[in-house]
């Protein structure tokens, strides 16, 4: 069953290189759940990013951890994102 849902997810999400000419626009999505980002130009992906909370992290409200899924994306994703 996973292997199906695999193929098709992999069939569907296509990444798209960037274009510097254009805003990127970051979606940030936290909760219970190892909070993730997706990184986007003109509604087709770009890239995709997860990090794992620690204790201290997973008591905090849903906005940071939106905000520090975000700080952690910029700084993985740098050199796409400022050039």
């Amino acid at each position: 069953m996973f292997d199906a849902i695999e193929r098709v997810i992999a069939k569907e999400v296509h990444l798209t290189c960037p274009n510097f000419n254009k805003p990127f626009k970051t979606h940030a999505d936290a909760s219970d759940t190892p909070p993730g980002v997706v990184i986007s130009q003109e509604g087709k992906l770009t890239a995709f990013f997860s990090c794992k909370l620690d204790k201290a992290q997973l008591n905090h409200t849903v906005m940071e951890k939106e905000l520090l899924t975000i700080v952690e994306t910029l700084e993985e994703f740098r050199d796409i994102l400022l050039g």
